[in-house]
C-alpha cells in the first residue's frame, strides 16, 4: 500500500468513526467521496469501503430502520479499518 493510499485510509476512517446515519451528515459524504476518488485505482479494501458506504446511504435515502443503519455504518467502519490495516 502506498503511503497516500493509508492517509486516505485512514481519513476515510476516522470520518466514518464521527459519521451519523443521517442523509445529511458531511462526514459520511466526504468519506464517501474520498473512498470513490482519492485512493490508489484497484484496491480491493477501497472499493469494498466504498460500497460498504453507498450501501449505507442508500439505505438511508430508503428509510430503512435506525438498527440497520447502525449495523450497515459499523459495517462500513470495518471495511475502512481493514484499509487501513491492509499491506
Amino acid at each position: 500500500m502506498t503511503g497516500r493510499s493509508k492517509t486516505t485510509a485512514s481519513e476515510v476512517h476516522g470520518l466514518l468513526l464521527e459519521a451519523r446515519p443521517e442523509a445529511d451528515n458531511v462526514n459520511l459524504a466526504k468519506a464517501s467521496h474520498l473512498a470513490e476518488t482519492a485512493g490508489v485505482p484497484g484496491d480491493h479494501h477501497q472499493l469494498e469501503t466504498f460500497v460498504a458506504i453507498r450501501n449505507l446511504r442508500t439505505a438511508i435515502e430508503g428509510d430503512a430502520s435506525a438498527d440497520e443503519l447502525e449495523s450497515m455504518l459499523l459495517h462500513a467502519i470495518s471495511t475502512a479499518e481493514h484499509w487501513v490495516t491492509a499491506s
